[in-house]
């Protein structure tokens, strides 16, 4: 809300609410915020990326797996994210082999993020377990 209103409507504070509301396990938020990138200026493209970020997220793999590699490999989104996004949705859907071999990559990138260990941990917890994982 704080950055609303320091720089409402600008492209780049909305791309940074989008993804700290992501990241912080908000995506209903996320997709409200979405809905005022156009309006904002934000190319489609970008659009379409932060709403499939978003998707991966919630576990809609059926829309967001077939541009995984697309999403991975574009320049205007950060991989940690794109991979973060995607683990979260992997797990969500018990997909416990994707998850790990995703993480697998995400260390490959960025072997000194804390996050993998993090989300290794959750990813292979939540394998050994038939309850749903309770931490996104």
């Amino acid at each position: 809300d704080r950055l609303n209103r320091l720089a409402p409507g600008q492209p780049e504070s909305l791309l940074l609410l989008c993804r700290l509301q992501r990241q912080s396990g908000q995506p209903r938020a996320a997709l409200q915020t979405i809905s005022k990138l156009a309006d904002a200026g934000v190319p489609e493209l970008r659009i379409q990326a932060e709403r499939r970020l978003t998707a991966a997220r919630l576990g809609d793999l059926e829309s967001s797996e077939p541009f995984l590699s697309q999403l991975l490999t574009n320049d205007e989104l950060d991989s940690r994210d794109v991979c973060e996004a995607f683990v979260i949705g992997y797990r969500t859907r018990y997909h416990m082999r994707e998850a790990m071999a995703l993480i697998d990559v995400w260390q490959n990138d960025f072997p000194q993020d804390s996050g993998i260990i993090f989300r290794r941990g959750i990813s292979g917890a939540a394998a050994t377990t038939r309850t749903p994982p309770s931490i996104k």
